[in-house]
């Protein structure tokens, strides 16, 4: 159901934007190819004319990832084609279509930042007795503190908080290779005012092993799925700094 409505949105997309041809559908992160797959799936059994016109972009920066996509999805070539996530945004082409992420920015590396006695400090690991711990230490670049003025809410004394630059670098590089179109970004997030309230004392970092949630992000190195959760008032102001239009946003249950 979930890529069957995402067809019908992007359906739309195509109209809105005079029937371009190709329409390309951008997708970084997607994992196995599921989500892909269902949406060319119905794309193909309800807009033909749609489907014709569509061109899916795959970019993952995994080998192993790219060929179970391969597999699952051969019976969609031509209209699906494959990339380095990484040259598919840092070349000169131009798109115009729609650039689709599901859980991508909530995976983006993040710094840590904790209120301490007045002073905002970062969060660094150190090795101690052959096993990780944490120190506070001076912020690695003043941005960090822009961040928070910018896009951010104040901290309480004693509390800590994500800030995920590499989200906002990610949505300049999507401006530059989106000529005309969507960007259409599902994660988990709240806007700042809520990410950063008081109540949220420990941020949102969580590790995932097994369908299980951990605050200990230093076990398993390398099994768990570490995830923070996403800023939207930053990943929509700073859209319209680069001259992007907010269009909507809502929780999915209400967009679908």
């Amino acid at each position: 159901v979930f890529g069957k409505l995402l067809a019908r949105q992007l359906r739309q997309m195509w109209e809105i934007l005079g029937r371009p041809s190709p329409f390309f559908l951008i997708e970084i992160g997607a994992g196995k190819g599921l989500l892909c797959a269902d949406i060319l799936s119905h794309t193909r059994d309800f807009f033909p004319e749609f489907y014709e016109n569509l061109r899916y972009l795959l970019g993952d920066q995994s080998p192993a990832m790219r060929k179970k996509q391969k597999a699952l999805l051969e019976d969609f070539l031509p209209h699906v084609e494959w990339t380095d996530g990484r040259d598919l945004l840092d070349g000169d082409e131009k798109y115009a279509g729609c650039v689709l992420s599901n859980e991508l920015i909530d995976s983006f590396p993040v710094h840590i930042v904790q209120q301490s006695e007045g002073r905002l400090q970062e969060v660094f690991v150190t090795l101690r007795h052959d096993s990780f711990a944490e120190i506070l230490g001076d912020p690695s670049s003043p941005v960090l503190a822009g961040y928070l003025r910018l896009y951010g809410a104040p901290l309480q004394d004693g509390q800590r908080a994500e800030i995920n630059l590499q989200a906002l670098t990610w949505l300049e590089k999507v401006n530059r290779a989106l000529e005309r179109g969507f960007i259409l970004t599902i994660d988990y997030g709240f806007e700042a005012e809520a990410l950063y309230a008081p109540s949220r004392r420990a941020g949102t970092l969580l590790a995932y092993f097994r369908h299980g949630a951990f605050s200990d992000p230093y076990r398993r190195l390398g099994l768990q799925d570490l995830t923070a959760h996403v800023n939207f008032t930053a990943i929509i102001r700073k859209g319209e700094e680069l001259g992007l239009r907010k269009v909507g946003f809502a929780e999915q249950y209400k967009f679908f």
